[in-house]
């Protein structure tokens, strides 16, 4: 059950895609559907590295996204029947490479779907690749051998692609991935800024079935909706819960649906028994009461289910009655 208040009550809470190479140096359409006819590649694991993607470029993202690979082996690299997996985790397409192909030592060969994008394009696959702009993985494998693999997205340190910025992997050690301002296809990459890793999280539990619940919704503000909408979260469990990789989807009785992810940053949780206030839409104008801000779209001003998402595991439903202007909806302890 619903009951509405004016105004607020709440308490403030104190990275697959495959890659295909192309017969030396030149142009080449050699990505295709999988096929296991022909000889086979000679790539062990390790040698042939994923190192740049540029997923979301300045404007149009179609012809214009691109990916490289590098031979950091000391040898040249047989790459026939090389496959090459594309998409999200769990649903990828593979691809392999046609003939019998070398990539010598030391070389970054650049995949894209368009020759006039960029100076410098080893395999044209046209619009057989799409690279998504959230979570999305890459991965090389040979005769069923994994060469490498990388995934990005919001689910990932990384975060989610902006506009013109890749993703590189550093040129000096070949381990650290950092997102660049400026892209080099085909070149050697400069070195990131190491990212530390993510803080320790022994005493944080992921979020099971009931563990969080929805409590407060403000979709309609008095005034501009802009900067203040809001909704409040609960751990109603007697340990630390994780936010991280949830998501909170937004349904309407039209089935229109909106989704907010937290972003997988190390550890951002809520504490034992305590709320969460959570701001989405345009950055909050009152940043004082927010715990947290995910951005994206506002909330819808209709009718509708508001769910808290672990990967399939639903750990809150609640539906929301038809949004008033400058009305909380606050929800009944049951």
């Amino acid at each position: 059950m619903w009951r509405q208040m004016f105004g607020r009550r709440f308490a403030k809470h104190p990275y697959l895609m495959m890659i295909l190479l192309c017969s030396c140096g030149k142009p080449s359409d050699l990505l295709t559907d999988f096929k296991t006819e022909g000889a086979g590649c000679d790539v062990k694991a390790g040698e042939l590295r994923i190192t740049e993607i540029m997923p979301n470029p300045s404007g149009s993202d179609h012809g214009r996204e691109w990916f490289e690979i590098t031979n950091v082996s000391s040898r040249g690299l047989q790459l026939a029947r090389l496959a090459v997996d594309v998409g999200q985790p769990g649903s990828m397409k593979r691809y392999s490479i046609l003939g019998e192909t070398t990539m010598l030592p030391g070389d970054a060969w650049v995949f894209a779907g368009s020759s006039d994008a960029l100076p410098v394009v080893h395999v044209n696959y046209g619009s057989t690749i799409t690279l998504g702009n959230d979570t999305a993985a890459l991965r090389i494998t040979c005769a069923d051998l994994l060469v490498d693999e990388t995934r990005y997205g919001s689910e990932t340190p990384l975060g989610a692609p902006h506009e013109a910025q890749s993703y590189m992997l550093s040129g000096d050690d070949h381990t650290t991935w950092c997102v660049s301002e400026g892209s080099t296809p085909g070149a050697i990459n400069p070195s990131c800024v190491k990212i530390p890793p993510p803080p320790l999280c022994d005493d944080v539990k992921k979020a099971t079935t009931g563990a969080l619940r929805i409590e407060e919704i403000l979709a309609d503000p008095a005034g501009a909706d802009d900067g203040n909408e809001w909704f409040v979260i609960r751990n109603t469990s007697p340990t630390k819960i994780l936010l991280d990789g949830l998501v909170v989807q937004q349904t309407t009785d039209k089935s229109s649906t909106r989704l907010w992810r937290f972003p997988v940053q190390g550890c951002n949780h809520v504490q034992a028994n305590e709320r969460a206030v959570i701001a989405v839409g345009a950055m909050p104008l009152d940043a004082s009461i927010i715990t947290w801000s995910l951005g994206g779209d506002g909330l819808y001003n209709s009718p509708s289910t508001l769910r808290v998402l672990l990967g399939d595991a639903v750990i809150d439903s609640v539906a929301v009655p038809q949004p008033k202007s400058g009305i909380t909806w606050i929800r009944d302890v049951i």
